[in-house]
């Protein structure tokens, strides 16, 4: 299910693009459609995932970032599994 289709650039023929999609959707495979829809094929160059459920790429922090930080500053900022990973059922 796609509920959000952006076109964030066009550089013919090269084109960016966000998509707001639940799980289970082939990114891959709408590009692969949308190129034989309008007839000359595509292929995806680079795929980037920036949310999943309540996790966002915003909100991450950096390798850099963790390896100047002590272990209690690592315990502040972890996510335990249960909000993590909701739907599994530990």
């Amino acid at each position: 299910n796609v509920s959000a289709f952006d076109l964030l650039g066009w550089n013919s023929p090269c084109g960016k693009f966000r998509l707001s999609c639940s799980k289970g959707t082939y990114v891959r495979t709408i590009c692969h459609d949308l190129g034989k829809k309008i007839g000359c094929g595509a292929h995806m160059s680079a795929l980037r995932r920036i949310s999943s459920d309540k996790l966002n790429v915003s909100e991450a922090v950096t390798i850099e970032a963790l390896r100047s930080m002590g272990s209690a500053q690592i315990r502040n900022i972890l996510i335990p599994a249960r909000e993590a990973v909701p739907s599994f059922a530990f």
